[in-house]
């Protein structure tokens, strides 16, 4: 599977079940889109409990080139929380040494996670994030 990871680590870490915020210390929230040439999805997780939230958006209502829209969009909203930001070509996500080769090119360790439903997501670290809460948008 071929695609691009906008990846923003945020300055903080966070709990949506609890609605608590604070420096992010070792481990990060993040928020994510991953890109393909016809699927776009928002990822958000929260380090305090290992939650995450997977949205998929509608591609076609994406004005202009998706992954620099999504990126710029995003900015605007987490403009004070985004402490690094990474956008990263993946050609084949179940390759292992590419994984490992384009992350560790920006600093991060190659903790990709490809889901089922044809998503893939950047882990801040090796716990299991799953969903555990629901946004009142979803």
């Amino acid at each position: 599977m071929k695609g691009t990871l906008v990846l923003q680590v945020l300055n903080i870490r966070s709990s949506f079940l609890r609605n608590q915020s604070e420096p992010a210390g070792d481990v990060p929230d993040t928020v994510q889109f991953w890109v393909t040439s016809d699927s776009a999805w928002r990822i958000r997780t929260y380090a305090i409990d290992h939650d995450i939230h997977v949205y998929q958006l509608g591609y076609k209502e994406i004005p202009g080139e998706p992954v620099e829209w999504l990126r710029e969009d995003s900015q605007k909203h987490f403009e004070t929380e985004i402490a690094t930001e990474h956008t990263l070509a993946l050609e084949d996500v179940q390759d292992e040494a590419e994984v490992k080769r384009v992350f560790e090119a920006v600093g991060l360790a190659p903790r990709l996670e490809v889901a089922d439903i044809g998503v893939c997501f950047w882990k801040p670290d090796e716990a299991d994030y799953r969903t555990q809460s629901t946004p009142k948008w979803a």
